[in-house]
């Protein structure tokens, strides 16, 4: 449910009055709005729906705004019964300078801010966040060419995890370039054993890591519709040495596109390469319905390879919508689905199961894995996730 025009919501249907859902005037933050809300966003309330589709409570927030109409404070509950606040400062073109989210769970509070600047052209240059009290982290540090794109990005003055980019004169991806790990995309350049591109098609890639002297590479081929058709692995500068051993190649495509054979090469023993799948799909209309695996080599050591586990007819099963109700190769034996559409439960032919919960608005909150008599429950508030209870990470744009 949502709130406009005015906060008469507040203190009915659980939305409760007070200091939780009050506006909070903090330093360094523009102030509240005084000409009225009409036709804004108030507040929301929104039911928590869990494993079984059942209501059981409810996330309310109110917003608040400055004389231009921005949202500069937000205040509510959150799904494990906290509060969460956020509190936003902008610039004169409406970029956001500065955001602070106050997280409170039991006797546990967490502040983090975040501060974000810009060059002229309003592109992000630099962010940083505190967390509580703890030193400032600079999340992202861009530098940008004449033409406006990403020249470089750094993650709090570590060299090692500073990524440079070149293009080409299309502004298509040429390099990436990095202390721990390098890459190449060509297209329609010149190269010997490469099938040049001109459509935005990738011919090749090589790539090296840090840990490796040895240049790793695929060369590509397309039909005449721009499907993939083989992937062909090699080794050094030119790709010539060692190839072969990781190859993929699809064998067709049916009347709507849709991959009727894969081959795939890899290591099936300690000094030897070879065919780890040949996959034959079937298919129910548009949607699968079946693989069959005629290779009888298996994948080396913890390498990844197709698992023909089921020998059916009918191997993947639908319900109405055309949502996957049961995957036989993966061993899943039935997959549940709320009124929201969404997957609610996964369960598997060992008594394995994954159950899942979520708001009205489709917001994953809960994930529970039980693996034997072990369980694992993940709650999501936003950015912050918690396992069993205890916090795990603290989710940010650039994923540190």
């Amino acid at each position: 449910m949502n709130y406009y025009d005015r906060y008469i919501f507040i203190g009915s249907n659980g939305i409760p009055s007070g200091a939780v859902t009050a506006y909070e005037k903090v330093a360094g933050y523009d102030e509240l709005r005084t000409v009225g809300v009409k036709g804004l966003l108030t507040g929301t309330l929104t039911a928590k729906l869990n494993s079984s589709g059942a209501v059981s409570g409810y996330l309310y927030s109110v917003l608040y705004y400055d004389e231009r109409g921005r949202v500069i404070q937000q205040r509510g509950n959150n799904s494990l019964g906290g509060e969460d606040k956020i509190f936003t400062a902008y610039d004169f073109p409406g970029n956001p300078t500065q955001v602070r989210k106050v997280h409170t769970v039991g006797a546990d509070t967490r502040t983090e801010v975040y501060t974000h600047t810009y060059d002229q052209g309003e592109r992000l240059l630099r962010t940083t966040c505190q967390l509580d009290n703890d030193a400032v982290v600079t999340l992202v540090d861009n530098t940008y060419d004449e033409v406006g794109r990403l020249k470089s990005d750094g993650r709090n003055g570590n060299a090692k995890l500073k990524t440079e980019y070149a293009y080409n004169v299309r502004s298509w991806t040429k390099n990436i370039t990095g202390t721990l790990f390098s890459q190449t995309l060509n297209y329609q350049e010149a190269i010997t054993g490469n099938t040049p591109c001109y459509n935005g098609n990738i011919s090749s890639m090589s790539w090296k890591s840090r840990a490796e002297t040895t240049q790793r590479g695929y060369r590509f081929t397309y039909d005449g519709l721009s499907r993939l058709k083989d992937v062909l692995y090699g080794e050094d500068a030119r790709l010539a040495a060692n190839t072969d051993r990781f190859n993929e190649q699809v064998t067709g495509y049916d009347k709507m596109g849709n991959i009727l054979g894969l081959k795939r090469y890899g290591q099936t023993a300690a000094g030897s390469y070879g065919m780890i799948d040949h996959l034959t799909l079937t298919y129910n209309g548009n949607r699968l319905q079946a693989v069959r695996d005629a290779c009888t080599n298996s994948v080396y050591g913890n390498g990844t390879e197709f698992k023909d586990n089921s020998n059916q007819t009918v191997e993947y099963t639908y319900d109405k919508n055309g949502n996957l109700i049961k995957d036989l190769n993966k061993n899943i034996s039935s997959i549940g689905y709320n009124l929201l559409n969404l997957p609610d439960e996964v369960t598997f032919a060992n008594g394995n199961s994954i159950r899942y919960e979520y708001a009205a608005d489709g917001t994953k909150l809960r994930t529970v894995h039980k693996m034997g008599a072990a369980t694992l429950t993940t709650d999501y508030c936003g950015n912050v996730v918690y396992e069993n209870g205890v916090l795990k990470m603290l989710l940010n744009e650039a994923a540190m």
